[in-house]
């Protein structure tokens, strides 16, 4: 099998020949059970060819102590300069020997040849307090997973600030770690750090841990309500990224399907990437979403999102058992993360050459409810399709109507001369 993917048989007898002649077939067999294409095979096994020679140089040996020969590579690539290159965007990135042998060392692990790392402990590891909080909100917070991920980390700076002993805590000192956090970041990241303490010192009251009412002595960073304005982009640029993808590929067929999600129905990153096989109904045309608290709402599939997504599913999608609607495009065929599909929308948004007050995922949600207001969409209407709890966060798009605006604006009152 070894042959028949390496078009270069002198690659094929350096590998059969050198230190990892006993692990090749295994590895490969291994690679192909996975469903990785030929060319990444190809690829993997040329990287690995080059390792075994620098492992040969080294006077080393592929074995037990793999995972160490990989970071001594990783250190000899880096004083080499042969680390990183320029990737296509013109940017420094990691060159993919190093990756590419992680691979191969995680072929070994799996297989029980080499030791594994050691790992670093988790968050709720380290502190068992978290991990009794992760348990209570996952049950009775109606906190994403993606935010319960972010409330850790600041909590996990809390507990190594203030300690890990509730009762040690006061008002003082925990308005102390909020305030000095919160300074060195934007209004926003300060407001997160704020609901995290908030919802942490709940739990604290909720298990007896801390007297009834401290969560209250917390205030949120100042941030007037409708200050700002709506960051979106105009319907024909938003045209514009949507077309950059090519459907007639794998990797456009998905990515353009993903980004119609976010253009036309306003979904958030993290919905799109939590979208399973069961919440489409292809009859009724419609879509379950399970957006923020968990809540799970129905929208209805417009013909074209639908059109996309089929063309996924049937085409390009990777045939493997799973429960998401969009998978990586290369193996092992994981569910796409928040981050994945957030990057999808970046690459709209760079390939097209939009100019955008922001390239995150969230710019095409202002524009679907910005589009839909000056089209002549109630607030009502447009909070139905973003499914926002308070009314007051879509009066937020009233601003993006200047027409509206111009009709109810006051004169300015003139002032007399001195």
């Amino acid at each position: 099998m070894l042959d028949q993917i390496l078009t270069r048989q002198n690659i094929a007898r350096s590998l059969r020949a050198g230190p990892a002649r006993e692990h090749v077939d295994a590895y490969v067999a291994w690679l192909v059970a996975r469903q990785y294409t030929r060319g990444s095979m190809s690829l993997y096994l040329h990287a690995l060819a080059r390792y075994c020679v620098w492992i040969d140089e080294s006077k080393r040996q592929v074995g037990r102590d793999e995972v160490a020969n990989l970071a001594a590579f990783r250190a000899h690539l880096d004083t080499r300069g042969l680390l990183y290159g320029m990737g296509r965007n013109g940017k420094m990135e990691l060159r993919g020997d190093v990756s590419s042998v992680g691979t191969f060392v995680g072929f070994l692990v799996e297989t029980g040849v080499a030791t594994p790392p050691s790992r670093k402990p988790t968050i709720q590891e380290q502190y068992p307090i978290l991990a009794e909080y992760a348990a209570w909100i996952g049950q009775h917070g109606g906190v994403r997973a993606s935010s319960q991920r972010v409330y850790l980390v600041v909590l996990a700076r809390l507990v190594e600030g203030v300690g890990d002993d509730p009762s040690t805590y006061t008002t003082r000192n925990v308005r102390g770690f909020v305030t000095k956090e919160s300074g060195k970041f934007g209004v926003d990241r300060a407001t997160t750090i704020t609901i995290a303490t908030r919802s942490y010192l709940r739990f604290l009251v909720a298990t007896g841990r801390v007297a009834r009412g401290m969560e209250g002595a917390l205030m949120y960073p100042a941030n007037w309500r409708l200050s700002s304005v709506p960051r979106y982009i105009e319907p024909d640029d938003v045209e514009k990224a949507i077309a950059v993808f090519d459907p007639a590929t794998k990797v456009g067929a998905r990515d353009r399907a993903i980004i119609l999600l976010l253009a036309r129905l306003g979904l958030r990153a993290g919905e799109v990437a939590a979208l399973r096989m069961a919440d489409v109904d292809w009859v009724g045309g419609r879509l379950a979403v399970a957006g923020k608290g968990r809540r799970q709402h129905w929208l209805p599939l417009p013909q074209e999102v639908g059109d996309a997504m089929l063309a996924y599913l049937l085409d390009a999608r990777p045939k493997v058992p799973s429960e998401f609607v969009f998978l990586r495009t290369l193996a092992p065929y994981r569910e796409l993360s928040m981050e994945a599909v957030a990057a999808v929308a970046k690459k709209a948004i760079r390939l097209s050459g939009v100019k955008t007050p922001s390239v995150g995922s969230h710019v095409f949600r202002h524009s679907v409810a910005t589009t839909m207001l000056r089209q002549g969409a109630s607030l009502a209407g447009v909070g139905a399709v973003l499914r926002h709890r308070n009314p007051g966060t879509t009066a937020h798009y009233a601003k993006v109507d200047l027409g509206m605006l111009g009709e109810v604006a006051q004169p300015w009152p003139e002032v007399s001369p001195c």
